[in-house]
């Protein structure tokens, strides 16, 4: 029975490896080479990639974005170009990729094969690793497309928000180094069941954007009141780095100063201070906030030298 169900697994595994080859054939190509290895030679000029840390693109719980300068990444990165339309479908695949009931079948009866067999490239490509490794791929094909990849934003968007399906963060990723066309899609995860740590990636990830984020201000402001410290601290942040809307947003800020835990307090006077002059109603308030603990006074006092500097000069000369 056993040996009938191996020779079985085999058989599906030939099978399988015929699909596949006929997959690969129809593979975009660039100059002979294909969109894997074009990609695979792109990733391969990121020097330590996971390692190297910048500030500027961490964002919480999604992964880094691959980018690279050197002149050894241009040709992979024009080649991925070059086949933009072709490629794009290709990327929506592998990022949404999931393992495949079936597939995972057919290894466990590979399982039960002789040892030589259990190394073979069939019983290899039933494997899901290589849709795990492709999703990092995906993640440098999209950003190197930049807005080529507009089109692909409905699968991005259908993958992101789905908390189980293993590319999505790295759709989250994609729609956020697309700026504001992906911002109906990221407003949509701050209510959506993903963990708080990747709605932080989220909300910094809008704050990004900057002044293009606009449509997620109401979504962030009706954060502001919610129980999360953190939470509301970001959100208060993140309409200060988005900065438009004065009208309803100065208001808002202006309420949560009034907010018993600190860190509202600091983020939304820190946030204030990005308006300048439109946030002058705050003026009053910030003044009270000059004798609150060090780090909301700090606050406070570099909005008030951004917004009215006039006030902290009178002070000093009473």
């Amino acid at each position: 029975m056993r040996k009938r169900a191996a020779i079985l697994a085999l058989i599906g595994c030939a099978l399988c490896a015929v699909l596949a080859l006929e997959r690969l054939a129809r593979e975009p190509t660039y100059q002979g080479a294909s969109l894997t290895q074009w990609l695979t030679a792109y990733r391969a000029c990121i020097s330590n990639p996971g390692i190297n840390f910048n500030p500027e693109e961490w964002l919480p719980q999604l992964p880094d974005v691959p980018k690279s300068t050197v002149p050894e990444a241009k040709a992979p990165a024009e080649a991925v170009r070059a086949m933009r339309a072709r490629a794009l479908p290709y990327l929506e695949s592998w990022i949404s990729f999931r393992p495949v009931p079936w597939r995972l079948c057919l290894l466990k009866h590979a399982a039960k094969l002789p040892a030589p067999l259990q190394k073979s490239a069939v019983v290899n490509w039933l494997r899901p690793d290589r849709g795990y490794k492709r999703l990092d791929l995906a993640l440098s094909g999209f950003v190197i497309l930049g807005p080529n990849s507009v089109p692909a934003i409905p699968t991005l968007a259908k993958v992101a928000a789905d908390p189980t399906a293993p590319g999505s963060i790295y759709a989250i990723r994609v729609l956020i180094e697309l700026g504001p066309p992906g911002v109906a899609a990221l407003t949509n995860l701050l209510t959506g069941p993903h963990s708080t740590g990747v709605k932080d990636g989220v909300r910094m990830g809008l704050g990004r954007i900057g002044a293009g984020a606009s449509p997620a201000i109401p979504a962030l402001i009706r954060d502001l009141t919610g129980p999360d410290m953190m939470v509301a601290g970001r959100s208060a942040a993140m309409l200060g780095q988005i900065g438009q809307q004065p009208e309803i947003v100065v208001p808002a800020l202006i309420a949560a100063l009034d907010d018993q835990r600190f860190f509202i307090r600091q983020c939304s006077a820190a946030a204030l201070g990005k308006f300048g002059e439109a946030a002058r109603p705050a003026v009053p308030r910030l003044q009270v906030l000059l004798s609150d603990m060090p780090l909301v006074e700090d606050a406070a006092r570099r909005a008030l030298t951004a917004i009215a500097p006039e006030v902290l000069t009178n002070a000093s000369k009473q």
